[in-house]
């Protein structure tokens, strides 16, 4: 079974958000949020939120052991650009694209073969 936890319009860019998602995707819940709490980038924060309301949703919901638990899939999509403009060189104008994202973290309740520790 499967429970997917999104979040969407996270102001941060996708690019940055795939490097840390990459680390954890494998490996059991407990050892992810202990990885995540101590990571220094600023997307941390906000996949231990998303880890977080996974797990619990899996608990409280579907009644699974937090012990099994795996972080089966995670990814992140491009959401809308804030487009703005700063002021440049004789007048002109130049453009600076803010990008969100939408963050997807899909979790399974499984045996830990072949799971990062």
């Amino acid at each position: 079974m499967n429970i997917k936890t999104k979040i969407n319009f996270v102001r941060i860019s996708p690019r940055k958000m795939n490097r840390v998602i990459k680390e954890i995707v494998g490996m059991k819940v407990n050892d992810a949020l202990n990885t995540l709490k101590y990571l220094p980038h600023n997307c941390a924060r906000i996949l231990l939120k998303v880890v977080k309301s996974a797990k619990s949703n899996a608990v409280n919901n579907y009644n699974l052991s937090e012990e099994n638990l795996i972080i089966d899939e995670g990814y992140t999509g491009q959401a809308i650009m804030m487009k703005r403009f700063t002021p440049m060189s004789r007048g002109r104008a130049g453009s600076i694209q803010k990008k969100l994202s939408h963050v997807t973290i899909s979790l399974r309740e499984g045996s830990t073969n072949g799971a990062k520790n």
